[in-house]
């Protein structure tokens, strides 16, 4: 990953946004040494966006799978409120 200062920037700001445009990695630009942005360019950025939505949307469709073989076997669980399905969630994760 390439990254350059916020004084580059300033200086050079049309090259740095060029670049990053076309490279494979993200641009990260520091101020005093600290990560400030990231640049990257709109078509990667658009492709990475779609593939996180494909990627949300598959993993939901299989916990709903999952879900519904819960409930064919009969394994479903039945909460009387919201409080207790979270204090089970938190129960399983310990």
């Amino acid at each position: 990953m390439r990254v350059v200062g916020i004084t580059d920037v300033r200086q050079d700001g049309t090259r740095i946004i060029r670049e990053a445009q076309h490279a494979d990695e993200p641009t990260l630009v520091v101020i005093r040494s600290e990560p400030a942005v990231y640049l990257v360019g709109a078509q990667k950025y658009e492709a990475e966006q779609a593939e996180l939505k494909r990627l949300r949307r598959e993993l939901l469709e299989h916990e709903v799978a999952e879900a519904e073989a819960e409930i064919a076997r009969g394994e479903a669980r039945v909460f009387d409120n919201v409080e207790d399905l979270i204090r089970s969630l938190h129960d399983d994760e310990a």
